[in-house]
């Protein structure tokens, strides 16, 4: 009863920073790209080793949609054939995926202080120690697929610390390589850093050979790349996965840099990172001074440095390329939460044991995190049908799929010809493709371009805010 307090606490900040952006209209332009790949799949617009943003998408000599490996748009897509084409779909299931996210970092938990039981109710503080972390709600509130990709690497990490902590039965590590590989599948070689666990672990834990390392390795690469090859044998995933490798893979790494130092990433972590160290650090002077005696744990130390070393492993390879993305790191960030909390976690058992549960202190805290929940709810409710960014723009978006025929195309002016939210709010929610060239009977333009004319067009007034659209017409 003394945990339930800080639960719902946990629960409601979960709440408060992801639900009332979420539930907003509006999205960071990739996890609209996102979610308009996967409706199309959804409705038979693509598929599943072929998918499709729109017919004018042209990368590479190809209208597929090769940017990612498949898996996270075709879980998507899944959600989209089962629940319609609305807006809430990719806000379920991206919020669905930080529902399964905390529940991993829970199962995770509880196998790395199996031996301290006191501990085992301590889950809901590396919950949140992650989700205070700026970059990971973010990435939640937009759809990114770092979500995705990050719920399968806590599954793998969850059967290799089943398999070093528990029980060393190999089955744990075939199924934490199977786990990569649906981590891979979703966004590539940046969920590959699992396969360092048992090099991390012989390092903070001295408990196995160096033998063992190799050997536990070569399963967990050699079972990874037997489902590769397996795929490999099938036409279209062949066909698929060597288009992504050569043209997407390789070529975003040799060109395209997206920052100009490659220690960005470095910096990039520290600054995220310091909401859950500042807090972690209250709440060690805080629980230190009120338990006044805390004898350190040997074993909790070394699981503490074996996670900050996992969480860095899935950060720091960032720096070998210059395309570099805060939200490229998230699917890392729950090890730092694990980490900090295994750090700071023994002694608040001293303070809570101290702790009457009958206490005005407690009763204060735990009536405050009701009511901190219960806002967070109701303020999550007056959001809905509000919109958080790009309102303009999407008012003309929803009122052009209602003057426009279904799945038509648009042309636009070269001044909006790379305005990527534009095309996707489009396409995810008017099922309307952008064309750059003058080929299109509709014509798009900002309206800031006062008195224009276009030979052959005529300007239609529908009520667009920040458009003009103009109609070709007739040849008489």
């Amino acid at each position: 009863m003394k945990h339930l307090p800080f639960r719902i606490f946990t629960l409601a900040i979960f709440i408060i920073l992801i639900v009332p952006i979420l539930v907003q209209d509006g999205m960071f332009m990739d996890g609209v790209l996102y979610a308009a790949v996967a409706k199309n799949q959804a409705n038979g617009f693509g598929s599943f080793w072929f998918p499709m943003f729109a017919d004018t998408w042209n990368k590479h000599g190809v209208h597929t949609f090769h940017e990612h490996p498949p898996l996270a748009l075709g879980i998507q897509a899944l959600f989209f054939k089962i629940f319609g084409n609305g807006i809430w779909v990719e806000r379920f299931y991206t919020f669905l995926m930080a529902i399964g996210t905390a529940w991993l970092i829970h199962l995770n938990w509880k196998i790395i202080v199996r031996k301290s039981p006191q501990l085992i109710s301590f889950s809901w503080l590396p919950i949140l120690l992650w989700i205070i972390i700026p970059v990971a709600f973010w990435s939640f509130q937009n759809n990114m697929l770092e979500n995705t990709m990050g719920f399968f690497v806590l599954g793998s990490t969850y059967f290799c610390f089943k398999f070093y902590f528990e029980k060393q039965n190999y089955q744990f590590l075939v199924w934490s390589s199977i786990f990569i590989f649906l981590a891979t599948f979703c966004k590539g070689v940046p969920a590959l850093f699992p396969i360092a666990i048992p090099f991390l672990y012989w390092i903070s834990h001295r408990k196995i050979k160096f033998v063992n390392v190799i050997q536990h390795t070569v399963l967990l690469t050699s079972v990874l790349f037997f489902i590769y090859v397996l795929l490999l044998f099938y036409e279209p995933a062949r066909e698929s996965l060597i288009f992504y490798f050569e043209n997407r893979l390789m070529g975003r790494i040799d060109s395209d840099p997206t920052v100009k130092s490659r220690f960005y990433i470095l910096g990039r972590l520290i600054q995220e990172l310091l909401p859950p160290l500042i807090l972690a650090v209250l709440i060690f002077l805080f629980a230190k001074i009120k338990s006044k005696y805390f004898e350190p744990n040997r074993e909790h130390q070394k699981n503490a440095i074996l996670l900050l070393l996992i969480g860095f492993s899935g950060t720091l390879p960032l720096m070998l390329t210059m395309v570099q993305k805060g939200f490229y790191m998230v699917h890392a960030l729950p090890y730092f939460g694990l980490g900090l909390a295994l750090i700071i976690a023994p002694l608040l058992t001293g303070f809570l044991n101290k702790t009457n549960t009958k206490s005005n202190s407690l009763k204060f805290f735990h009536y405050f995190s009701i009511a901190l929940l219960s806002g967070g709810i109701l303020f999550s409710i007056f959001q809905i049908k509000k919109t958080k960014r790009d309102n303009d723009m999407l008012h003309d978006v929803y009122l052009l799929k209602s003057v426009l025929p279904k799945n038509t195309f648009v042309s636009v002016d070269k001044s909006i010809a790379l305005d990527w939210n534009l095309k996707v709010y489009l396409m995810r929610n008017s099922e309307i493709s952008v064309n750059n060239k003058l080929e299109e009977d509709y014509f798009l333009i900002e309206k800031k371009k006062e008195n224009f004319t276009l030979n052959g067009f005529q300007k239609k007034e529908v009520g667009l805010l920040r458009y003009d659209l103009f109609i070709k017409t007739p040849f008489e």
